[in-house]
């Protein structure tokens, strides 16, 4: 019996460590589709396309996937999703302005 609740708090203590990698893993994804979102802009403003839509294409996967890793997140405190459903959707705005710069002037 006492092997199997110290079985019990071992896995516990395991799902605890998990979750708090995965919001680690979050919290740093989001950072580095704010940075690669401004390696786009950067390379616009040098008039390389390409570059900037290899690195915009990068931050919109990012964050895609930071948006699955939130939904599976279990245990997390209500204001810690909220502050990460907060900077996600700030990311998104700068995702939407960004492709608002790479994409060609449409000509009338």
């Amino acid at each position: 019996m006492k092997s199997e609740k110290t079985l019990d708090v071992a896995v516990d203590q395991l799902l605890e460590d998990a979750e708090q990698r995965r919001l680690e893993l979050v919290r740093a994804d989001l950072d580095l589709c704010h940075t690669l979102a401004g390696v786009a802009e950067t390379e616009i403003g040098l008039g390389d396309r390409e570059h900037a839509a290899r690195a915009f294409s990068r931050a919109a996967r990012g964050y895609v996937e930071i948006h699955r890793l939130i939904e599976q997140g279990r245990g997390w405190d209500e204001s810690v999703t909220n502050d990460l459903a907060e900077e996600l959707a700030n990311v998104r705005q700068e995702l939407n302005r960004v492709q608002q710069l790479i994409q060609p002037p449409q000509n009338s």
